[in-house]
């Protein structure tokens, strides 16, 4: 009877000892699997090179009939980091068939591709656009530019947002007609105001 219940003594050790030996080979699993997820998104953070964009940024206009008289724009982190949202609203000056002037407003929503590193976008106006971006920034933190996604067909739109030595936010609007090639449309500065 000694016997039997020493070898289920022995037994029972050998479980625990399995057991102990299992959980930690097991944490070990998870802790080396999330270690590169950990890793990975400290050394590349996707948003670092739109920095120089975040924040509240005004702008004013010539104010001439049917010329932007102000515009306000921001940017900001949104849904835990996951996009950049920029929100903006222009005011244009009153034309003689539009005694009440103009307001614009548009949203841009900045976006990583799924399982990538390269970002997107996706546009949004008071007048029914909606454009598809893919976005290209510089190394030093101050130039994102957006190019449209779209058929030879159909019109070609770029966004140039860079930062000037004097801290201001250069902006520039490129159209090109379907098969064209690409012209300024609307240019200008905007101050940060927060």
């Amino acid at each position: 009877v000694n016997t039997s219940a020493g070898n289920l003594n022995m037994y029972k050790e050998r479980c625990m000892r399995k057991n102990a030996i299992l959980r930690s080979a097991v944490s070990t699993i998870i802790v080396f699997l999330l270690f590169p997820v950990t890793v990975l998104s400290q050394e590349h953070d996707v948003w670092k090179p739109f920095q120089f964009l975040m924040g509240k940024w005004s702008g004013t206009g010539s104010g001439k009939p049917g010329e932007a008289v102000s515009g306000i724009t921001s940017f900001s982190y949104e849904l835990d980091k996951n996009i950049i949202v920029r929100k903006n609203v222009a005011r244009y000056a009153p034309k003689e068939e539009d005694s009440k002037g103009r307001v614009h407003e548009d949203l841009l929503v900045f976006y990583p591709q799924s399982g990538d590193t390269n970002v997107k976008a996706i546009y949004f106006d008071n007048e029914g656009h909606l454009i598809h971006y893919k976005v290209s920034s510089s190394d030093t933190g101050n130039h994102v530019m957006l190019d449209s996604e779209n058929a030879e067909s159909e019109p070609h739109f770029r966004l140039v947002y860079e930062l000037t030595k004097d801290g201001k936010l250069s902006v520039e609007f490129f159209f090109a007609p379907p098969g064209g090639a690409l012209t300024s449309y609307l240019k200008g500065e905007m101050k940060r105001e927060e």
